[in-house]
């Protein structure tokens, strides 16, 4: 498998106020095999005997440049079920035969992803509910990842797709974890951005929002960022390029069927408040 995939997670904190059955742009459709790349409708390249579900949305788009180091990426699978929940569960580790210090990234996957989400699930503990409250039987949780790998980190997007039994829809989640490759650790948003950075980003995030919702690129129904949320959710970013995604679960930014999961930022939007670690000198200055 290439080192593009994806994975979910789910917190959803807030009640959508929309039901629109007819505008849903996440498959209801709890097990779908897919192969196409065109989209996030294919969250793996590697064809397998277990099905694998589909996000129909333009707003997940697969990372782009998607050639990679051979045998970087090392991809694993986790399949658990109890009365209650089934979990299906693809996620990355790295190649520890290449750099021995990938055990950072590998460690940090085993035990505050795979082990953190498998455990609540399966322990039936705190279960996310979707947008609209529902009385559920039986929980299926597929997560996949993505990854982009760049000159210094290495992305990657979990998203989980949470599946009810009585529910009208799935609900969409996201964790994303950012590994330093030079200095063999995890980093979170005050590891890339600058201290007391937050109201300058949160306004840059909610003058893009502002900007779509004016101009029709995304639902009028959409809403800014609150302060909170974004104190939630600040940490769940991926560098993808010359840009920087901010990823929100479902009903944070817009409601479900829209399909509107994440606020693309250029990176020199954002060059003020970006370490100075993540820039390179040459005859300009580029941000890693």
């Amino acid at each position: 498998m290439n080192v593009s995939n994806v994975l979910l997670i789910v917190f959803v904190l807030f009640s959508c106020k929309q039901n629109n059955t007819e505008k849903v742009n996440i498959s209801n459709e709890s097990i779908i095999e897919s192969r196409s790349l065109n989209s996030i409708d294919s969250l793996s390249k590697k064809e397998k005997g277990n099905t694998k579900s589909v996000i129909k949305t333009q707003q997940l788009e697969v990372f782009e440049n998607e050639d990679k180091i051979q045998d970087l990426i090392i991809d694993k699978h986790l399949f658990k079920e109890n009365e209650k929940t089934i979990l299906d569960f693809d996620y990355p580790i790295l190649n520890e035969n290449l750099n021995k210090n990938y055990n950072i990234f590998n460690t940090y996957i085993k035990y505050e992803i795979v082990g953190v989400t498998g455990d609540s699930m399966l322990e039936n503990e705190e279960f996310i509910s979707l947008c609209d409250s529902v009385e559920t039987k039986k929980q299926k949780s597929v997560i996949n990842y993505i990854t982009k790998e760049n000159i210094k980190l290495l992305s990657t997007v979990f998203v989980i797709e949470n599946y009810y039994s009585g529910a009208a829809h799935n609900s969409v989640h996201f964790k994303t974890v950012n590994y330093n490759f030079v200095d063999s650790k995890i980093i979170d948003y005050s590891g890339y951005f600058q201290e007391n950075s937050e109201e300058s980003v949160l306004k840059i995030l909610n003058s893009i929002i502002k900007n779509y919702i004016n101009s029709g690129e995304i639902y009028y129904d959409c809403w800014e960022i609150s302060k909170s949320d974004f104190e939630t959710y600040k940490n769940n970013f991926a560098i993808d390029g010359k840009v920087i995604k901010f990823y929100f679960d479902d009903c944070v930014i817009c409601p479900s069927y829209t399909g509107t999961y994440y606020i693309e930022v250029n990176k020199k939007q954002l060059y003020p408040y970006i370490k100075t670690d993540y820039y390179i000198k040459r005859n300009f200055k580029e941000i890693l």
